[in-house]
């Protein structure tokens, strides 16, 4: 699936809910070829302004021997080397320090990026030259996957989020391929997990913004099986959850929304196109269990991503609450005003 790079920068900003903070940034999408340098010059531009704003910095405890006391004196140390005959003492004081963890990661993806082959020499020099302007007292650090969930961000150094992000999903898919020379970002969009999960977060966020807040809600909901036991009640346990991907709720309308990352929204059978089975089963369960709708109108929703065809079908249940069915495609080969556009006309 052939999806412009332009719209693929859109996706991850709308995913991670860093939309302002993205278009600030002012990169042009179109200039770039591949993901990867398109991310690697949007980190450029974002960390180059927060340099000019100033790193955060944070208390740090440091320990250290001096004829200044100052902090807390740390008696079984300085005793062990006799320092008070030395008019000096080991001393333990909080200091304010660039030596924090979102900036450990930030200095550690410049420096790992400034090597990268598959980036061209251009971008690799620009990474290189904002790592000689990061404080030399931030320390090394060894990146690995666990380490962004450490990350403690508030209001005062929220502008951190859209780059950290990136910063992980460039480490994601430098750990996934280590040999040298080998692109990292050549199958992203191939890999059908990650952007399964990623445009199932965008619509999420997407109707989050673009929908009123006063008239829908907005969420990832869980169902509950309208299932009894019948012998023991403990035999609930044994019932799988029901996570719908996106829940949108208004006065008078309970919808389901499903979002599927396929190559093709219909599956040949017989010569036939038709709607791919197991889809058509999680959507209709959503529907029928659904028991607190009010009088809400239930409509479960399969989407698709496309880059040419579209499809629109609709179905309703004459039979239990009368839901409706709809299978339909969003194209994200095309502008992207044009793409919110036939998102909003979906719902």
């Amino acid at each position: 699936m052939q999806i412009p790079i332009q719209n693929v920068f859109y996706l991850l900003a709308y995913a991670w809910d860093q939309l302002e903070e993205a278009e600030a940034l002012q990169v042009d999408c179109t200039a770039f070829d591949n993901a990867f340098a398109l991310l690697a010059k949007v980190l450029a531009n974002g960390t180059t302004h927060l340099l000019k704003r100033g790193l955060d910095r944070n208390y740090q405890e440091e320990e250290t021997l001096t004829s200044q006391l100052r902090g807390k004196i740390l008696f079984p140390a300085s005793v062990k080397e006799n320092t008070f005959a030395r008019a000096a003492a080991y001393c333990a004081f909080d200091e304010l320090s660039y030596d924090v963890l979102h900036n450990r990661l930030l200095k550690a993806t410049f420096k790992r990026l400034a090597k990268e082959e598959t980036l061209c020499p251009k971008i690799r020099q620009e990474l290189h030259l904002i790592l000689q302007r990061f404080p030399p007292e931030i320390t090394p650090i060894t990146v690995r996957p666990a380490v962004f969930r450490k990350i403690q961000l508030h209001r005062n150094n929220r502008q951190y989020k859209l780059l950290l992000s990136i910063c992980e999903l460039v480490w994601l898919r430098l750990l996934s391929t280590e040999q040298e020379g080998v692109h990292p970002f050549k199958d992203f969009l191939r890999d059908k997990k990650q952007m399964a999960y990623l445009f199932e977060k965008f619509l999420l966020n997407f109707y989050k913004r673009h929908l009123n807040r006063e008239e829908w809600q907005v969420s990832a909901k869980q169902l509950s099986w309208q299932l009894t036991p019948v012998e023991d009640p403990s035999h609930s346990a044994y019932i799988p959850s029901m996570q719908t991907d996106i829940s949108l709720i208004s006065r008078h309308r309970h919808l389901v929304m499903d979002a599927k990352y396929y190559p093709k929204a219909l599956k040949g059978q017989y010569d036939r196109d038709k709607i791919i089975t197991n889809n058509l089963y999680q959507v209709f369960s959503y529907t029928q269990n659904i028991t607190n709708a009010g009088g809400k109108q239930i409509e479960g929703i399969l989407i698709y991503p496309e880059v040419s065809n579209s499809l629109s079908l609709s179905y309703k249940f004459t039979t239990g609450n009368n839901a409706l069915i709809k299978i339909c495609t969003v194209n994200l080969n095309q502008e992207w005003q044009d793409i919110e556009s036939d998102l909003l006309k979906i719902v």
